[in-house]
């Protein structure tokens, strides 16, 4: 895709890249990115930023992300468990995305933590079938959508 677009942007093609979310956030944008200015590092691209899933959420929820002191976490990729339950001491807030791979780690530790009643499952935002829980459970044994977050907040919701 990135030599696709490359060869239309070589032709003085005028092109624009429609991602969900943030361009730079966790997107095949940067990858896209990366690639074309490595060809020519001349070529000339905007990028306009768009609203990060986890700005959507919180927005749509109004929870705020962060406040005060609190440091803020991101994880796309749980490593383990041990390595989740380090990121659950060090910061008060954390984003678990792409919840359909991390969901079975995230709530052993959770549980483990006795942290499952301070989490916000948000899950398709910004689409007609949104949906939002609290309740972790409701996931248990389910498939998970791709397009799934969740906010676990140390001090509560």
């Amino acid at each position: 895709a990135a030599r696709k677009i490359y060869q239309l942007l070589k032709k003085d093609k005028k092109i624009a890249f429609v991602t969900i979310g943030d361009p730079f956030l966790y997107s095949t944008y940067s990858y896209m990115l990366k690639k074309i200015k490595e060809w020519d590092s001349l070529i000339e691209i905007e990028t306009i930023p768009g609203i990060n899933s986890i700005a959507a959420v919180t927005s749509r929820y109004n929870l705020p992300l962060a406040e005060e002191k609190e440091n803020t976490a991101i994880l796309s990729n749980i490593k383990s468990e041990d390595h989740l339950e380090k990121v659950f001491n060090l910061f008060e807030t954390v984003v678990i995305l792409k919840l359909s791979r991390n969901y079975e780690t995230a709530y052993r530790v959770l549980e483990k933590l006795a942290l499952k009643k301070n989490v916000l499952i948000a899950s398709k935002c910004g689409f007609e079938d949104e949906f939002y829980t609290e309740n972790i459970e409701v996931f248990k044994n389910k498939k998970i959508e791709y397009l799934t977050l969740m906010i676990v907040k140390r001090k509560g919701l």
